[in-house]
Parts: structure tokens; C-alpha cells; sequence
């Protein structure tokens, strides 16, 4: 009898650390759905950041007799 009384106490014991897990669920998921937003975020302002350094020009006739144009002659032409 005693052995059974530990088996059942051991199961509730068990059930109510599952029932207070779940209890926590919709504020861990909340939660994650919050940094997911924030992550959203940094990558989209991390690809702004790159897409900034590579503007282009259209309709400014480049110099390619040399093979490429100097970043300082192309500054000259947009300046």
C-alpha cells in the first residue's frame, strides 16, 4: 500500500509540475513572439544599413576604357 501511495504521489506531483508548465506557456510564447518582432527589426534596419552603401546611378556615362572606373573619378562626376 505504501509503495502505491509513493507511485500516486509521485504521478501528482508530476501533473502538477506539467500543469504550472503549462500554465507559463502563453507568457513564454508571448514572449518569444515579442523578440521575434525585435529581430524583424534589426534585420530590416541591418539591410537598409547595407542597401545604403550600394546606391547606383543611372544616366551618368561611365569611364571603362581602363577597365574600371577610380571610386574617386565617379565621386568627381556626381559632385
Amino acid at each position: 500500500m505504501k509503495k502505491v501511495n509513493d507511485g500516486v504521489n509521485r504521478a501528482e506531483d508530476k501533473v502538477d509540475g506539467a500543469d504550472i508548465h503549462t500554465a507559463q506557456m502563453p507568457y513564454r510564447i508571448d514572449e518569444l513572439y515579442t523578440e521575434r518582432e525585435a529581430m524583424r527589426d534589426d534585420v530590416s534596419y541591418l539591410q537598409s544599413q547595407r542597401m545604403r552603401n550600394n546606391l547606383m546611378f543611372t544616366s551618368v556615362p561611365e569611364d571603362n576604357a581602363s577597365g574600371n572606373e577610380t571610386p574617386e573619378e565617379t565621386e568627381r562626376k556626381l559632385g
